[in-house]
């Protein structure tokens, strides 16, 4: 008698329970991120982020996560900030203003690492245990402020298609069934 079936309706079950879960946290994430304050707009990527990331969403993890970028007022363009403050758990004290370069947890939340601490965590000789050497890491690439310009202001890389940020938004409401507000 074979447990895959069982396994597999385990499995689903998990899923489910899953999206269940994320869908009132993604509402209201969308809500954030359609209240016409910009200013808050980062908090509102970096939250649905960690949302889809718990659905393995990684396409639009990847995509809510390039969203948090410089911030283009800030006065010093040789070492742009953005709104966040991230650190990296290996303990080697790597610091994220904006999305640039960062290693995300598939399982862990709010749990980020650089290159060096990542290929340390999987090589299993990071000296900082925060979470399993088996966990996968979900990569955010470096910004890149030319790919960025070529994606166009207001728009956002879904895999490997660009949309633009309203229209993601919408479809990631339309996927899961939300109206705005609830």
């Amino acid at each position: 008698m074979s447990i895959g079936p069982y396994l597999v309706a385990l499995f689903d079950d998990v899923e489910i329970i899953k999206r269940r879960w994320s869908t009132g946290y993604t509402s209201a994430d969308l809500v954030l991120l359609s209240d016409n304050d910009p200013l808050n707009d980062w908090e509102g990527y970096i939250r649905l982020a960690g949302h889809l990331r718990a659905v393995g969403m990684w396409d639009a993890t990847v995509a809510a996560w390039s969203l948090v970028s410089p911030n283009p007022d800030y006065s010093n363009p040789r070492k742009p900030r953005g709104p966040m403050d991230i650190f990296c758990e290996g303990g080697c004290g790597a610091h994220w203003t904006y999305a640039d370069d960062l290693y995300v947890c598939k399982t862990c939340p709010g749990v980020h690492y650089d290159k060096a601490c990542a290929d340390e965590l999987r090589a299993g000789t990071l000296a900082v245990e925060i979470c399993s050497h088996d966990h996968e890491l979900l990569h955010v690439p470096p910004y890149d402020p030319i790919a960025q310009a070529r994606i166009g202001e207001g728009n956002v890389r879904v895999g490997g298609e660009v949309l633009s940020v309203k229209a993601w938004l919408e479809r990631i409401r339309q996927e899961w069934g939300l109206e705005l507000g609830g």
